[in-house]
């Protein structure tokens, strides 16, 4: 790949064609300048969002941002700047700025740029048709989905908000090394939040999709899942305080799977503020507990190619047959520990350097329908919401608020709510039991429903 000359102009305002050709101009005047290393990271987005609320429009709002992050080394220092003027002065000025606060910083060995952020790459993830779609056909897919949900459940009676969102995203990455890296995405989705009524009782349910596509968008899904989990709710009350079984929802085990690349982060593993510190290669849950982070999923959202630091990207277990086998880690953790880099710095606008993350996440599926892995409790409780935080990264103690579905005999008996849900990380993960087939991605992390031996309960 082959990048067309750079157009600079000194008063342009706006981003050129061509982010690759204006990233590696920063890089070459930036060296010129006399930094030692140097990486230029540009973004172009553009944003569109619709509000609705039963059906009459209320917000349309749309944003263009484009602008360049601008990293320098110098004597082991580093400094980062940002600007959104791309004219040949504005990038002279970006990098006589970056040099004079490098000065300015301490030095440290891990200020430089990764020897494995080289060569070059171009993902598409792009719906060509996209800009194509008119006003109309978007609105019409809030209508579609407020529309679905009225129709699930007479009980529906309001809608707090339904949203339409959309936006294409652009990225060039270059550094002295020789990186180019190049993406080019679109994204669209909906979200709905509905009010389930019965007498005097009034209770929220909602529901989001995510996709790179617009027609793979599912609006009447959307409405009927937002409905069945407002009307779900109608009725609920805390349960005593007790020990029992928890059963996680497939969307609330994504919160457990954020939990664990906290844990893994490798800067929290250097200093030494997580309970998952000293565990590499240890068994931290049973055997059928398998956790993927893979940048290249068929079909992955989060798929891609490079990393925030220009890292080649992989496919990888963070947990395989219950055995902890990796940390993720950025340059600086890498080099603390003595680690290899993993590829999994998160990385959007150029205002930000990124940190530590994941692509598309997820826990496996395992064999049981969602029925059976309720039907294998006696007593426990079905959590389908989350309130607060919850953990602590450090020792692996977790309370949160929590409401849901009471499970008797292996059957859904009531809503509950108030209530909370308390053990220790370490513990839950040792206490996943059965896991469903049931794995469904939300953008870009996924999970089954699955079953935890025991927790405290708070109620009554």
């Amino acid at each position: 790949m082959t990048a067309r000359p750079a157009q600079l102009l000194d008063s342009a305002p706006e981003a050129p064609a061509d982010l690759a050709a204006v990233g590696q101009s920063a890089v070459r005047i930036a060296m010129e300048a006399g930094a030692d290393e140097a990486e230029a990271y540009l973004t172009r987005e553009n944003y569109l969002t619709l509000v609705t609320r039963q059906n009459h429009p209320e917000k349309v709002e749309r944003a263009v941002v484009a602008g360049l992050g601008l990293k320098v080394y110098k004597g082991r220092r580093k400094a980062y700047v940002t600007g959104s003027a791309f004219g040949e002065s504005a990038l002279r000025e970006m990098a006589r700025r970056a040099l004079d606060y490098a000065v300015e910083t301490t030095p440290e060995d891990a200020n430089r740029l990764p020897s494995e952020a080289t060569g070059q790459s171009e993902l598409v993830l792009f719906d060509e048709s996209l800009a194509a779609r008119s006003m109309e056909q978007k609105f019409a897919l809030l209508r579609r989905m407020e529309d679905a949900a009225y129709a699930a459940d007479p009980r529906i009676k309001n809608t707090q908000e339904a949203s339409y969102w959309d936006g294409t995203f652009e990225k060039a990455h270059c550094n002295s090394n020789g990186l180019l890296s190049r993406e080019r995405k679109t994204q669209c989705g909906l979200s709905l939040s509905v009010i389930a009524m019965s007498g005097d009782e009034r209770q929220v349910g909602g529901e989001y999709q995510a996709v790179r596509h617009f027609d793979r968008i599912d609006p009447e899904a959307a409405g009927r899942e937002a409905a069945r989990a407002a009307a779900r709710k109608l009725g609920a009350r805390p349960v005593k305080s007790q020990h029992a079984p928890i059963v996680f929802d497939n969307r609330v085990g994504l919160r457990f799977l954020g939990y664990l690349i906290a844990a893994v982060n490798g800067e929290r593993v250097a200093l030494n503020e997580t309970f998952l510190a000293g565990k590499l290669g240890e068994r931290i849950a049973p055997e059928h507990v398998h956790v993927a982070d893979e940048a290249d999923r068929p079909g992955g959202y989060a798929n891609a190619l490079v990393d925030g630091e220009g890292v080649r990207t992989a496919n990888r277990r963070l947990i395989s047959g219950g055995v902890l086998t990796t940390y993720l880690h950025n340059l600086y953790s890498a080099k603390k520990l003595g680690a290899a880099l993993t590829g999994s710095v998160q990385r959007g606008s150029y205002e930000r350097e990124g940190a530590i993350g994941a692509h598309n996440l997820y826990l496996a599926a395992g064999g049981l329908s969602r029925q059976q892995v309720i039907g294998s409790v006696g007593s426990g409780l079905l959590v389908t919401d989350l309130m607060g935080m919850g953990l602590t990264i450090a020792n692996g103690n977790y309370s949160i608020g929590a409401s849901g579905l009471w499970i008797e005999k292996g059957e859904l008996a009531h809503p509950v709510e108030r209530v909370t849900i308390a053990s220790n990380i370490r513990d839950m993960l040792l206490g996943i039991e059965e896991i469903g087939n049931d794995l469904r991605f939300w953008a870009g992390s996924g999970c089954p429903t699955f079953k935890i031996r025991q927790m405290a309960i708070g109620g009554e």
